[in-house]
């Protein structure tokens, strides 16, 4: 659906060349890369811009109508005596057909793209409760997010990640092109502020050799960047059921090269739970210098968050009490608080037309502080790291070439808990990682239209453990894993005029955690290995009915060896292990219907989506403790996933929409003995965007998330333990209906 955001159009200072002839150049709106193939049109004279987004018409002056695929249709004044001017297209809400893939300059249209790969844009976060953002992931088939609290979320890729008891692992994510994921392959996205997101593009499996080749797949998310010139200003206020409330304030400013964006924002929210309050203050800075040929970025962030802990329950407490913390978190009131710092220069340079060089350096620390029943954790990271990327173009074949270094210095301590304060210090840890990848890739287009991509990456793992205990000598422990070199294959080719068929192949791997390298007793366990696989797709996407219709089907094949499983010991104490191996197979769809999109008198535009998966994930040969799991299931994946999305767009902006997830039902076990059923949960939203004054916006929206009040987990703890005749405490509970308004003011 077409969403008007804004019309952009800004002069550069410099003189014109030629009498009667108009020269100009066209930008995406958001993230100021050149569109090609845009068409420029003045009466019966026309051009297309070129690679650079430049295009020349001999005309005098008039207004020129500018088109693209995927872009709002605009017009725009102009005049040959003027400078050249440089015009900013906006993106149409949600068009996958015409959506260009950013992952490090391969710029095939998602239409065209030799791999399965999922776009959310901003207008559907934006349309959306502004507590977090990571529920959406799941409007992308293949992608599955349990989230047990705000601060406790776990997202799995074709079912990658899921055996990780409390977070994210098996897929690496970058933020603005820096890497946000450890060095262990731990990733955490849930406290990112919408506001500063743009896009999150979701390439699934072990499919780009740019980024290592992890077993899940990648998460990118680009930031958001000024779009007029001047100053903007947007104050914004959200308040709902359980105490939530989010006050923001973003500042933009933009003139000619220079760009500065600076946003804080508050969230707090009381929760419905016992023990599960949750404070977060965001505060992000993004600066850009654009010229000619270079472009430098700066990139702050800084996260301070305290959150109680409800933890899981069991079957009795989650049935009766849902609302319920468990007893020995409650006992004490745990909870976790931390802070994070990320700071990052990316320098982009063109040595000639066919030549560009981008080069990123960054920063991160990490300093958290967690109460548990069991014991007291304090931690603190620091990360630095380097990441180059080299591009040579020569007509429909592209070259890219490079490699991503990290070093991180991890030390923990665990004191004991004396009813929630902090005892004696029990023992301290230090781990030095040093993950390196190589990477290259290319990809020809032919005349005809097929795309061929190859990439091939080298990872490298070297890790140190020291282990500090009190009045004692340091212990000290090397370890690396063997390298592994992983190819990538891909190739599209065009079915008639509508149609596109992809096929790609990939190999992956992802070393284990901190938790899973180590054993009960603290030492390293030589003799785990990483996790590797190979996956397949075959996928086909359709485009019909004067482009009203999109489709996108694709059938997956993962045979994963050396699976790392947690084996867990008591309700602190766990450690990985490899699992022999398992099979994923899996289908997944989604599809696109747009109406009335010009706004036809008395009629709504109509904007609906849908996505589904199907996973039959199960382990094809694994024995534990003389238990055979041959064939059965793994835990923690729904067999099926359903999610749509209905809305109305009426005349003066008014909107309504209406989000269903179906989730199906899931083992909690690896024997397969106990299910988790399945449930459904409906979103209700309805908003107005208007004109206030001249250049200031008012938006207000209200929305009702779990329509119904259905009750149900959002999360399970699978392979929960029995300890002390205690029920095995599986389910974390989802949120009960919440009823919340959002109103912003732009100028």
């Amino acid at each position: 659906m077409i969403i008007r955001f804004f019309v952009f159009l800004f002069f550069f200072v410099l003189s014109t060349s030629g009498f009667g002839q108009i020269k100009g150049k066209v930008l995406d709106a958001q993230d100021l890369h050149p569109l090609t193939n845009v068409h420029v049109v003045h009466n019966n004279r026309q051009t297309i811009t070129n690679d650079s987004g430049c295009f020349e018409l001999a005309v005098q002056s008039g207004h020129l109508m500018l088109m693209h695929l995927g872009y709002v249709t605009q017009q725009v004044k102009v005049s040959h005596l003027h400078a050249e001017p440089v015009i900013l297209m906006v993106p149409v809400s949600l068009r996958l057909e015409s959506i260009t893939v950013r992952s490090e300059l391969l710029r095939h249209e998602v239409f065209s793209s030799p791999a399965s790969i999922g776009i959310i844009q901003q207008s559907r976060l934006e349309h959306s409760s502004g507590i977090t953002f990571v529920e959406h992931l799941n409007t992308v088939p293949g992608v599955f997010v349990s989230q047990g609290a705000v601060n406790t979320n776990k997202i799995t890729i074709r079912g990658m990640g899921s055996r990780n008891p409390y977070g994210t692992n098996r897929i690496k994510a970058y933020y603005k092109g820096i890497p946000i994921t450890s060095g262990d392959g731990t990733t955490e996205i849930e406290d990112l502020n919408i506001t500063d997101i743009h896009r999150i593009e979701i390439i699934k499996g072990a499919k780009s050799a740019f980024y290592g080749s992890g077993m899940g797949g990648v998460i990118l998310i680009s930031g958001n960047k000024p779009a007029t010139e001047g100053f903007v200003t947007r104050f914004s206020l959200e308040a709902g059921w359980f105490n939530s409330y989010k006050p923001e304030l973003l500042l933009q400013f933009k003139q000619q090269n220079w760009n500065f964006q600076l946003n804080y924002g508050y969230t707090t929210f009381d929760g419905w739970r016992q023990n599960s309050m949750y404070q977060r203050n965001n505060l992000n800075f993004d600066g850009t210098y654009s010229g000619k040929n270079t472009a430098f970025d700066l990139i702050f962030q800084f996260i301070d968050a305290d959150a109680q802990i409800a933890s899981s329950l069991n079957e009795r407490t989650f049935t009766h009490s849902p609302d319920s913390a468990a007893a020995n978190w409650l006992a004490i009131n745990g909870f976790e608080n931390y802070r994070k710092t990320l700071l990052g220069l990316r320098h982009k340079y063109r040595l000639t037309k066919s030549m560009e060089n981008e080069l990123i350096v960054f920063g991160n620390l990490y300093n958290g502080y967690e109460s548990r029943p069991f014991n007291i954790l304090v931690d603190d990271s620091k990360k630095m790291g380097i990441r180059e990327t080299a591009t040579v173009t020569f007509k429909r074949t592209a070259f890219h070439g490079g490699f991503e270094l990290l070093k991180e210095q991890y030390t923990w301590s665990i004191f004991e808990s004396i009813s929630g304060n902090k005892g004696d210090e029990l023992n301290r840890f230090q781990e030095i990682r040093m993950p390196f990848s190589l990477f290259f890739q290319t990809s020809h287009t032919f005349n005809t239209g097929p795309i061929l991509e190859f990439g091939l990456s080298y990872n490298y793992l070297n890790y140190e453990l020291t282990k500090l205990l009190p009045d004692s000598l340091n212990q000290n422990e090397n370890f690396r894993y063997q390298p592994v070199l992983s190819p990538f294959l891909g190739f599209s080719f065009p079915v008639k005029k509508n149609g596109v068929v992809y096929v790609s192949a990939g190999h992956g791997f992802s070393a284990p955690s901190v938790e899973e390298t180590l054993m009960p007793e603290g030492v390293i366990n030589p003799d785990l290995k990483p996790e590797s696989g190979y996956n397949t797709e075959l996928g086909f996407r359709w485009s019909g009915w004067q482009n009203k219709l999109f489709v996108d089907a694709a059938l997956y094949y993962i045979w994963a060896t050396n699976l790392l499983v947690t084996e867990r010991i008591s309700e602190s104490v766990f450690f990985g292990k490899n699992a022999g191996s398992t099979r994923h197979v899996g289908l997944e769809l989604s599809a696109a219907i747009k109406l009335n999109q010009n706004k036809q008198k008395w009629k709504p535009a109509v904007d609906f989506n849908l996505s589904y998966s199907f996973a039959r994930h199960r382990f094809k040969n694994y024995t534990d403790n003389g238990v055979v799991f041959n064939g059965n299931y793994l835990a923690g994946i729904p067999r099926h996933q359903l999610w749509t999305s209905l809305k109305l767009q009426f005349e003066r902006n008014w909107y309504t929409q209406v989000n269903f997830q179906w989730v199906g039902s899931q083992y909690l076990t690896d024997r397969n003995t106990k299910k988790q059923s399945s449930y459904q949960v409906t979103h209700l939203r309805i908003g107005q965007e208007f004109n206030l004054f001249v250049k200031s916006k008012i938006n207000w929206s209200f929305g009702i998330n779990n329509l119904f009040d259905q009750k149900y987990a959002s999360m399970i703890l699978i392979n929960a333990p029995l300890i002390n005749g205690q029920l095995p405490r599986y389910f974390y509970p989802g949120t009960p209906k919440n009823i919340y308004g959002r109103v912003s003011f732009s100028f």
